[in-house]
């Protein structure tokens, strides 16, 4: 029974033809009619030199090329990290013996025996193709839960286990011998005054609001994270604690004018000091400025 090709999956495909077709153009036209961008080139140094300048679906070699290239052209896409989304179908000889073993352990995702016709070639190409854009999602999916699982679902910002992470990594900077970096904890003033009167919402708005300030009014070098119900931390990068109050009394009038205030805690991290200690002094500076009453800004001792 003849193969009837699915040709919709193959519209847009970028796919690679290595090694001269013998019958001609034929498998070219055929992927070319289906909606496929074809590229066809001559070796397998060629086609690395077009996986390596643009994202290509599928390759289709040939275990008849000269020198083994077939086998080479499949294990040198297979060492590379970045091309193992890509899909390698190799033809085959009628009597394939052991090509198809020696395929397959090369890191071949599929094998067509000669003779086949053009219908077959797209019915396989576009099987590989399917599974080229599963695994993408896939990895597209793995990538959204992993940006997930560090971000505050209320504000977008970074949660706290990025903030530790972040805050890790600045430690060690820091002991190399990088810039000054310091650690401001932010808390929401009254936050719970609002939820009484407002409710939930009321409070969610006001967090988001915050959110927004800090973002926005901190650099790009900076970050700010939520990493508590009512409470902020910025990383403040190449930043002394005297700069560091001054850009935490900037943020204070931004939220100022938003209707709203915060309190500041500022502590520096310093060579051979851990994280913990850092955290722990700005909170303490946190908990001297609500002492204030809020609204204030203070420097760990």
């Amino acid at each position: 029974m003849a193969i009837e090709p699915d040709n919709e999956p193959l519209s847009g495909a970028r796919i690679i033809l290595v090694g001269e077709e013998p019958t001609g153009a034929t498998l070219d036209d055929a992927l070319e009619a289906a909606g496929a961008f074809v590229w066809r080139v001559g070796d397998t140094h060629d086609a690395l030199d077009a996986l390596g300048r643009r994202r290509f679906d599928v390759v289709v070699g040939d275990l008849a090329m000269p020198r083994g290239e077939g086998l080479e052209l499949c294990l040198a896409i297979r060492v590379q990290s970045e091309l193992s989304g890509v899909h390698v179908l190799l033809l085959a000889g009628q009597d394939q013996g052991t090509e198809l073993e020696e395929a397959l352990s090369a890191g071949a995702d599929d094998v067509l025996a000669r003779p086949f016709d053009s219908a077959e070639l797209l019915a396989r190409v576009a099987s590989g193709l399917r599974l080229v854009r599963l695994r993408r999602k896939v990895v597209s999916l793995d990538r959204t839960l992993e940006q997930l699982a560090v971000t505050d679902p209320l504000t977008g910002l970074p949660n706290r286990r990025a903030f530790d992470d972040l805050l890790a990594a600045e430690v060690a900077r820091v002991h190399g011998g990088a810039a000054p970096v310091c650690v401001a904890l932010v808390d929401v003033d009254d936050l719970a005054r609002l939820n009484r009167s407002g409710g939930q919402e009321a409070g969610d708005r006001a967090l988001r609001a915050v959110a927004a300030i800090l973002a926005s009014q901190t650099r790009d070098v900076d970050v700010a994270s939520r990493i508590g119900p009512d409470e902020f931390a910025l990383l403040l990068n190449n930043c002394t604690p005297h700069l560091a109050a001054h850009a935490c009394v900037r943020i204070a009038e931004a939220v100022r004018a938003a209707g709203l205030t915060v309190s500041f805690g500022i502590a520096q991290l310093l060579p051979g000091t851990a994280a913990e200690e850092t955290f722990l002094a700005a909170a303490v500076a946190l908990e001297e400025a609500k002492g204030h009453g809020g609204d204030w800004v203070a420097l760990a001792a």
